[in-house]
């Protein structure tokens, strides 16, 4: 079907308003129906109705102009069988915002929201039901629901992934110790060197990262700090580091 554009440039409420009667219309046509009953100056009357291909060019026409008024929200094509059509569940769109995908242990969640829209009601509210554990390694699915005045309910997840190792390259030896190229391991427990809560080790922990004062610093098997980051931050051996050999992948 060629689209002629003849309903671009219409305001979105009007566009709605067509598109539900529209709807209206079509589910009279699976029902058989060739005329509507009309109010002619106080008599009754009868109005011969779109044909059933009719209606669905109009609500191509329709659907291009809603895409072109507000793309964020009907932009995105989808695939629809019109005779499964159920208006209770297709009305609301909910669509989850970009935003970061992957974090470090202890690293401050970004939260960037998810958008709601109700053809009819505008822009819905829109709640996160879950708040992620920023020291659990692993994949975690965070959701954000948003209801119309129906109570019509709408759900979108957001999948994040905590790292759980950081793999460290070219340690230089200090004082005839060596730190070995290694992949450091996110620990939640206690660090047997200097007590912290959270540290990064190597699989037989003779090697370890720890926070000091919101610093990481590295320790070999007997104790001894290797070098200390030179200001606070959440990713360890970060850019932000005095030693100058260690590489990070």
């Amino acid at each position: 079907m060629i689209i002629k554009g003849h309903y671009i440039g219409l305001p979105v409420p009007d566009l709605q308003k067509i598109r539900d009667q529209l709807f209206e219309a079509l589910e009279q046509a699976r029902k058989g129906a060739r005329f509507s009953e009309v109010d002619m100056g106080g008599k009754m009357g009868k109005k011969a109705l779109l044909s059933y291909q009719e209606i669905v060019q109009e609500l191509k026409e329709v659907e291009a102009a809603l895409k072109k008024a507000l793309p964020d929200v009907y932009g995105k094509s989808v695939k629809r069988l019109i005779p499964n059509y159920n208006p209770a569940l297709a009305r609301i769109v909910i669509k989850i915002k970009l935003g970061k995908q992957t974090y470090y242990p202890e690293e401050q969640f970004v939260d960037t929201g998810a958008i709601a829209y109700d053809p009819v009601e505008g822009t819905l509210q829109v709640t996160r039901l879950d708040d992620p554990i920023m020291t659990h390694v692993g994949d975690h699915s965070i959701r954000y629901e948003a209801y119309n005045s129906e109570g019509v309910r709408v759900e979108a997840i957001r999948k994040i992934t905590i790292l759980d190792s950081v793999e460290v390259f070219d340690l230089a030896p200090i004082f005839g110790n060596s730190v070995n190229d290694d992949v450091f391991y996110y620990n939640r427990g206690v660090s047997s060197i200097n007590l912290t809560n959270g540290f990064w080790a190597d699989k037989d922990y003779q090697n370890q990262i720890i926070k000091e004062n919101g610093r990481w610093a590295i320790y070999d098997y007997s104790g001894l700090r290797h070098d200390i980051q030179k200001n606070s931050s959440v990713t360890p051996l970060s850019t932000d580091s005095e030693w100058e050999k260690i590489i990070v992948k």
